[in-house]
């Protein structure tokens, strides 16, 4: 049997009744004129603020006449590479890179 469900929309298509809806009234808006924000009390204020702590001088990182020489004579020594055969890269001296992979 094929029921006809355009009968009211007050009951649903299961014979049910439906609640009614609760109707909201819409407020109209009423149309304000623009007011820059001044906020009463400021507790920052950036100009004193960098009088109060000021910017470290810019200095550069790099030290002029530092000796790095060593570093390269030390790094001649080792090698990196896989000590097994999935491994992970190693660093390996140089007495030892016949043994690598094996």
């Amino acid at each position: 049997m094929i029921a006809n469900y355009s009968g009211s929309l007050r009951y649903d298509m299961f014979g049910r009744k439906r609640k009614k809806q609760k109707t909201v009234k819409k407020k109209n808006p009423t149309i304000l004129s623009f007011q820059e924000y001044v906020p009463a009390y400021s507790w920052y204020d950036p100009v004193i603020e960098r009088q109060k702590y000021p910017s470290a001088a810019i200095t550069s990182v790099h030290i002029p006449g530092q000796d790095t020489s060593y570093k390269r004579e030390v790094s001649a020594q080792y090698t990196i590479a896989p000590a097994y055969n999935k491994g992970a890269y190693q660093v390996i001296s140089r007495n030892d890179i016949e043994h690598i992979g094996k």
